[in-house]
């Protein structure tokens, strides 16, 4: 059988224990945020680096020679009608408002 402890000293490490507890969980939590953000990190540094430096055009060399047009290829561009609508003879009769 354990000897018995005064009173005082039983609260004194019953105190201790739950800071020492208490310590611990904030410890492992603060270790878990760290992974997480080394994991981020090291995943935001990957895709960094897999992106290819120029992305070039949806259209591959490999859909020309199918046969297949690109996305915009059958779209006739015409520099006096832009998508948004111009007036005719490419001036502009009566500018938007944010254009005055």
């Amino acid at each position: 059988m354990a000897p018995q402890l005064p009173p005082d000293l039983e609260r004194l490490g019953t105190t201790l224990t739950e800071a020492t507890v208490r310590a611990a969980a904030v410890r492992r939590h603060h270790v878990q945020l760290r992974r997480r953000l080394v994991a981020c990190l090291a995943a935001g540094i990957f895709v960094f680096a897999a992106t290819p430096t120029h992305l070039g055009p949806a259209n591959t060399p490999a859909g020309a020679l199918l046969g297949v047009d690109s996305a915009f290829g059958s779209v006739h561009h015409d520099p006096c009608d832009p998508p948004h609508g111009a007036a005719h003879g490419c001036r502009v009769a009566d500018p938007p408002p944010q254009a005055r």
